[in-house]
């Protein structure tokens, strides 16, 4: 673990450099909630190579992050803005994990962070991840011959979710496969029962 980042740095980086967005706007079937935090870094002061560390040292605790360059450029409202990195954290359990961790040394954004876990809580749940008891079920019921379906009713989450999973480990056989197509027949008359 990288000794030059801790908690406390964070928090006090957080709460300089940082921001903690509840983003609440409407779409075109249904409103979209999500959550994000955002540090920023200059360029001129060793950006990249703080924003890597950061990161390396959240991935320690589970936490995913992403990374993005911007350039120097103009806002709507004519404010020039210098080049500089971003780190960002956008997936809900990330970000519930990070504000967990760091709420407590905050000074500023504290009251921000303890109101944005309380509206963690109120998101749809099914998005959550898979924990490793579910994926080991999940690989031993496909390979028991259940449908998608089916171990989705049993892990109690999506097709969808099953079906990415699968995916991410090469256990799909291709489309046009014969295998493919015997599954996806399987998998009819057993969710037609």
């Amino acid at each position: 673990m990288n000794k030059q980042i801790t908690w406390e740095y964070l928090a006090g980086f957080l709460d300089g450099e940082g921001n903690i967005r509840i983003i609440n706007y409407p779409n075109r079937r249904s409103s979209t909630r999500g959550v994000s935090v955002t540090l920023a870094q200059g360029i001129e002061n060793n950006g990249e190579r703080i924003m890597n560390l950061i990161a390396e040292f959240l991935k320690n605790y589970e936490i995913k992050t992403h990374i993005y360059r911007y350039k120097e450029s103009t806002d709507k409202r004519g404010i020039s803005r210098k080049p500089m990195y971003i780190l960002k954290i956008s997936d809900k359990y990330s970000v519930a994990q990070f504000l967990e961790l760091i709420k407590d040394k905050l000074l500023i954004k504290k009251e921000t962070a303890e109101k944005t876990l309380d509206f963690i809580k109120t998101l749809r749940k099914h998005t959550r991840p898979l924990n490793l008891e579910e994926k080991k079920k999940i690989k031993q019921l496909y390979q028991n011959g259940y449908s998608h379906k089916m171990i989705a009713n049993e892990i109690k989450c999506g097709e969808t979710k099953i079906y990415n999973f699968l995916k991410s480990i090469n256990l799909l056989p291709k489309h046009g496969s014969l295998e493919w197509k015997a599954r996806i027949s399987l998998g009819r008359k057993r969710g037609s029962s």
